[in-house]
């Protein structure tokens, strides 16, 4: 994290908002539409990581993410055209449309969570 960061004082709950997402992200000279990326791929998996863990400090998730950039999963090659919820087959072309839908088939319940892009 930079200093310019470090001055912010942002809160490392999870999950943040996607304002405090976007401003961090400014904060690293990356774009606001990488920002949105970011927050809608978390907020799509529950704010969990690829292995299944819980993301516990969600600067350090952005951390990893600016550094690895375009190595995730979900974003190989670049974006996709059509984002599919892997519970229930539901498709979107856009990954923030996907992820702020509630999902029927969720794990937590009929319509009790949102929608996860399948990887």
């Amino acid at each position: 994290m930079n200093q310019e960061a470090q001055n912010l004082h942002f809160s490392r709950n999870v999950p943040p908002i996607l304002e405090q997402v976007q401003s961090y992200f400014n904060s690293l000279r990356v774009t606001a539409a990488e920002a949105e990326v970011f927050y809608f791929y978390y907020q799509g998996m529950d704010w969990y990581n690829e292995m299944g863990s819980a993301t516990r400090d969600w600067i350090m998730a952005a951390d990893d993410w600016v550094w690895h950039k375009g190595k995730h999963k979900l974003f190989e090659g670049g974006e996709k055209r059509l984002y599919t919820c892997k519970y229930c087959g539901t498709n979107n072309t856009s990954l923030a449309n996907l992820t702020s839908m509630d999902c029927y088939r969720h794990p937590s319940g009929s319509n009790k969570g949102k929608h996860a892009p399948a990887l």
